[in-house]
């Protein structure tokens, strides 16, 4: 959908999209844009979704984030196709007429991405969180880059955590600065790093909050160390802020819709 009044009304835009759920979408102006599909495809729309073309499709893979930095850089995420293949970190140098893969991109145990679970601070610095698909699975990876997709050099955290019969997803990243960050996962953990996501440490949960599942984090990155995290206790959706890596939390008031279906 396309809104050009601020979001008061919403026009359907998918012409040349498959049926099925997109994820991860990255706009530059009223008419370039880029979505990445359930079906591990990219496409780009140049008339502001009047029609969509396909510039990438990697069966068995899924989309988790895309990002332009401008008309000719960006970077995707998506899915390993299985175990011992390599995630799908890829970037294009030219608006995406070619999605190249990231040198060195890490190999996957059992485990794959997690949508919207990453950061970055440039074009250079980025974090993606991981979900280790084992049942009760202890520990998850947080992936890192300080060389860019295009030069690749991925070294990867490992953090404990509770999974549950599904795995243990860390679906949550923000980073504030190139050293300070958070992440948080589907089983009641948070964390937090001071160098940049080598070593991380844990963070006691805003009070009220037990049971619960980290949605989704976000930084502002204008020197306030503001980070925000949605997250879900298996009735309703919560939203909170820190400002020093959650020694202080702050309950942010939510419309009924967010408390009901959430907010990323």
């Amino acid at each position: 959908y396309r809104s050009i009044d601020g979001g008061l009304n919403w026009v359907l835009k998918n012409t040349g999209l498959p049926s099925g759920n997109c994820y991860g979408i990255s706009a530059l102006d009223s008419s370039n844009c880029w979505v990445g599909t359930v079906n591990g495809s990219i496409y780009r729309t140049t008339n502001g979704g009047t029609s969509w073309t396909l510039q990438f499709s990697l069966a068995g893979s899924f989309s988790n984030g895309i990002k332009m930095f401008n008309s000719n850089y960006g970077v995707y995420q998506g899915d390993p196709t299985g175990v011992g293949q390599p995630y799908q970190f890829r970037y294009t140098l030219n608006g995406g007429t070619n999605w190249l893969l990231s040198p060195g991109a890490p190999i996957a145990a059992s485990e794959f991405g997690v949508i919207n679970a990453w950061d970055w601070t440039d074009t250079s610095t980025f974090w993606i969180g991981s979900a280790n698909t084992v049942a009760n699975a202890t520990t998850a990876k947080v992936y890192k880059t300080v060389n860019g997709f295009g030069g690749g050099g991925w070294t990867s955290a490992t953090l404990p955590g509770t999974g549950g019969t599904a795995g243990l997803y860390y679906q949550a990243i923000a980073f504030s600065n190139a050293t300070n960050g958070m992440a948080g996962s589907n089983g009641n953990d948070i964390k937090k790093t001071t160098d940049g996501g080598t070593t991380w440490t844990t963070v006691t949960p805003p009070s009220g909050l037990t049971a619960f599942a980290t949605i989704s984090m976000n930084s502002i990155k204008d020197g306030s160390g503001t980070i925000r995290m949605s997250a879900n206790d298996g009735t309703s959706y919560f939203c909170y802020r820190t400002t020093n890596l959650g020694v202080v939390w702050t309950q942010e008031t939510l419309p009924a819709a967010g408390i009901t279906n959430g907010i990323q």
